[in-house]
């Protein structure tokens, strides 16, 4: 091994990592997002560190399950993207795998958090703060829903029945 280098993983630093989840939905016909709020009342997305020896994918389940009150067994949130600017929480080096999921609002009557408004441009129609970078993962969110619209009709059965493509 070369000089200076090092194989053991104690010598490098580790970010924590964690999983946020933007839950999107459309509530007389505008475009909502369900936050939670912090301890100080800030607006904020629902999500948890990975805990150790658990993956992302239990990781999800969890956020669905324990922070929104959702089944997991029936909510599929897909990947969104990693952010990970290393100045992304205050705390300390943190990374997030954010992932989305669009739902009809009829399946979030019981959901633990608000659903707010989102502008086109993805941020809160209140133009309220959001914790962190979630401002930056609605914003992604919404552009990859729209993405997913502009391909087919309707693939989050977001809008309720009938409706017709005129």
């Amino acid at each position: 091994m070369a000089a200076g280098k090092s194989s053991r993983l104690t010598d490098y630093p580790r970010p924590s990592v964690a999983v946020d989840i933007a839950v999107l939905s459309v509530v007389d016909a505008h475009l909502c997002v369900v936050i939670q709020r912090d301890d100080a009342g800030t607006a904020m997305l629902p999500g948890r560190f990975i805990r150790e020896r658990r993956s992302v994918a239990d990781t999800v389940r969890e956020v669905l399950e324990l922070k929104l009150g959702l089944s997991p067994d029936r909510v599929h949130p897909h990947l969104l993207r990693v952010f990970d600017d290393p100045d992304r929480d205050p705390r300390g080096w943190t990374i997030s795998i954010a992932h989305a999921v669009a739902l009809p609002a009829a399946q979030l009557t019981s959901v633990v958090g608000e659903l707010v408004p989102v502008s086109p441009t993805g941020a809160l129609e209140s133009d309220e703060p959001l914790l962190y970078d979630h401002d930056q993962i609605i914003a992604a969110a919404t552009d990859s829903l729209r993405e997913r619209y502009e391909d087919r009709p309707d693939p989050d059965n977001l809008l309720p029945t009938p409706y017709t493509l005129t």
